[in-house]
């Protein structure tokens, strides 16, 4: 079996990408996020320049994809000077070829194109902790951890997709009295406000 890395060819291969995600992030199956609309949305309209889309990697065993490597393109500010970023997203191994070293090569292999792109530095939030060994065999360092928070709006959709569909019925509106009484017992302090800005109005924000 051979193994080569190289750029992701657009729209060659755009198709096995969508399979590959959808694989990689079943939870995903059905919704706009595995729609090649949201693949265009996403890698191929980002508007920092009229050159960088987004930085597309790819892994092929015997010509086949089986690993895909992205980053989309920030500018980010570093004290005055503009600097290029690549920020990771969507990496992806195929089942079969788990366990063969192709995501941490593919890792080493993406982020070394990223500075041949002219990136300063790339940034990624992985929320999957299988894949932070892989990460870090590549070079990356875990830099912080970031606090997470959730509310259950509804609960009937969690419940059916655990097996559970039989408890939904009613889960709603007893989700919606918990988080009352939750409010209720943990009352927005008095020195505590909310002011409202749409993405024009960032500079505004101290």
């Amino acid at each position: 079996m051979e193994i080569t890395f190289d750029k992701f060819i657009y729209p060659n291969d755009l198709q096995r990408q969508r399979e590959l995600f959808v694989e990689c992030f079943p939870e995903n199956i059905g919704t706009s996020a595995a729609s090649i609309e949201h693949y265009l949305w996403k890698f191929r309209s980002f508007p920092n320049n009229n050159t960088d889309k987004a930085y597309e990697y790819v892994a092929r065993l015997d010509g086949r994809i089986v690993g895909y490597y992205a980053g989309l393109p920030y500018e980010y500010l570093v004290s005055t000077k503009k600097v290029k970023v690549a920020m990771v997203c969507d990496v992806m191994t195929a089942k079969e070829a788990r366990g063969k070293g192709i995501f941490t090569k593919l890792g080493i292999y993406a982020t070394s194109m990223f500075k041949e792109a002219g990136c300063s530095f790339s940034i990624g939030f992985p929320i999957r902790p299988e894949v932070i060994p892989g990460h870090l065999k590549a070079g990356w360092k875990v830099l912080f951890r970031i606090p997470m928070v959730g509310r259950f709006m509804r609960t009937d959709k969690f419940l059916e997709y655990h097996g559970l569909g039989v408890l939904s019925h009613g889960a709603n509106v007893v989700t919606y009295f918990l988080s009352k009484v939750i409010t209720l017992l943990n009352p927005i302090r008095d020195d505590v406000s909310v002011e409202d800005y749409s993405s024009s109005h960032l500079e505004n924000i101290d």
